[in-house]
This record gives structure tokens, sequence and C-alpha cells, in this order.
């Protein structure tokens, strides 16, 4: 194909070109265009910079480019990474394969992004370390299965990864005679295999029963969504779970905030 050198320097007729006459390249003040069908596609400024499919320059970056993104790879269709908008509003940042996404700085990895989720530590690969979800949202207790009832407020939960707490107010029991254990079901996650946290309970209107501390505490069972008050023993006495019957009154209230592992 040969080469001309005989256009009028536009990006419709560019000064150099070959058998296609609108596709070349075109020299103006101090940057370079590269055209093609007519329109220019490329150009590299007075300060080195290249712009694709754009001529303007926002923030003095050394690249800009107009399109859905920027990919790379080391080879084709291997180990891409993805760079833009891809025509949607959202920047994407990643890989089109299945590799990792490594945050770093000065030369030495920080973070990274894998299959399993988000690991804080840059040089650490162990999945169980990953931070795979946060999420926040608002649950309701059953008491005994449904067969009591009592007033529910503010009840919400926070999970961070295979942690979460519970946190709520409830008072005006539908009973505070009956001696069955008061247990709160419905928490948002059953709880783990291994169960042993506990949480801290402020309450009112609940009578001490003889050996057991001014003290009440939460515990859970393992591989369930119950949850109980308890009393902390004091001296050689062990703990003892919440009745209905240590209730002062029906208008008794609890404030808690527990927090438990899940599977």
């Amino acid at each position: 194909m040969p080469i001309k050198i005989n256009g009028t320097n536009t990006a419709a007729n560019p000064s150099i070109t070959g058998s296609d006459t609108d596709t070349g390249i075109v020299y103006g003040s101090d940057q370079i265009d590269f055209s093609i069908g007519g329109a220019s596609k490329v150009t590299i400024d007075s300060s080195g910079r290249v712009h694709i499919g754009t001529a303007t320059n926002r923030l003095g970056e050394a690249l800009h480019v107009l399109g859905q993104g920027i990919t790379t790879s080391s080879a084709e269709n291997t180990n891409m990474g993805l760079f833009g908008t891809f025509g949607g509003s959202d920047l994407l940042i990643g890989t089109f394969n299945s590799n990792n996404v490594v945050v770093r700085r000065g030369n030495n990895n920080v973070a990274r992004f894998t299959a399993d989720g988000f690991i804080p530590n840059g040089t650490d690969t162990a999945a169980a370390n990953a931070l795979d979800v946060y999420e926040e949202g608002t649950w309701t207790a059953i008491l005994n299965g449904g067969n009591f009832t009592a007033t529910q407020n503010s009840f919400r939960y926070t999970k961070i990864g295979r942690q979460v707490t519970v946190f709520g107010q409830i008072y005006n029991f539908s009973s505070s005679t009956n001696p069955s254990n008061i247990e709160i079901g419905g928490l948002p996650f059953t709880t783990s295999s291994q169960a042993v946290e506990s949480g801290s309970v402020v309450f009112k209107k609940v009578d001490i029963p003889s050996g057991q501390a001014e003290s009440i505490g939460t515990t859970a069972s393992s591989n369930s969504t119950n949850m109980f008050f308890a009393f902390c023993g004091k001296g050689g006495s062990s703990d003892l779970t919440l009745r209905y019957s240590d209730l002062n009154s029906t208008g008794a209230a609890f404030l808690f905030c527990h927090t438990y592992s899940v599977s």
C-alpha cells in the first residue's frame, strides 16, 4: 500500500495516509492527531499526553480515554484487568478472569479482594480471614415458640463476616408467674456449633434469686436461633437462666446487646 503525503491536514483528509484518504495522521500546532474514517480518534498534545476518543484534558492526566473502559491482559483473554464503566454508570475496577485484585502502596501489597471476600492484609491469602459480608437490619423475637408475648423496641442487628451483634429492648411481658425460662427465639442468623458468647443487659423489676448476683447477661444455644437471659452466679453458685416467674411484674424491662458467631 502506498503512503501519500498530500492531504489537506484535516481529520477528513489527513496529511499522511495510505490508499484510504480519510485515515491517517494530522499534524497540528504542537500536537499530532490520528484520524480514522474522517474523524480524530487519538490525540497526542504538546505535553505528550494521550487522548483517546476525545481531545479534552480535564485534570492534567497523562491518558484520557473516552469510551467504555480499558482492558489489560498478559495474553489474549488471560489475566485480564478492567477499568472503566463498560456501558454502565458505575466505575468497574477488577478482573475479567478469576484473578484476585491486589491493592499496593509503596510497592507493598496492603489489601486484596478474592473470591472469598476482602482481606485487609495484602500478604494474607487465607479464605477464613476474608470479610465477605457487612449487613444491618431488624429482627423480630419469638418468645418460647410464640407461647408468650412482650413489647419489642429497636430490635436491630449488625453482621460483619461471621460475627453478629443483636440489640433490643423488651418489656410488658404477658406473664410474670410462669416457671418457664424466658427463651428469645428468632435471632437473625443461626449460632455456630461452638456458641459460647455472651452479652450485657440493663434491666428493671426483676427479683434476684438467692445465691445470684444482681447482674444479668445473655447467652445463646449452639446451632440455634434462641437466646436467654441468665443471672450471674456469685460465690460457688452456678448461673441460672431467667424465668418468667423471676419478673417482679409484667412491667419488667430489658435492654440488651448480644454478640455471637455463625458458621
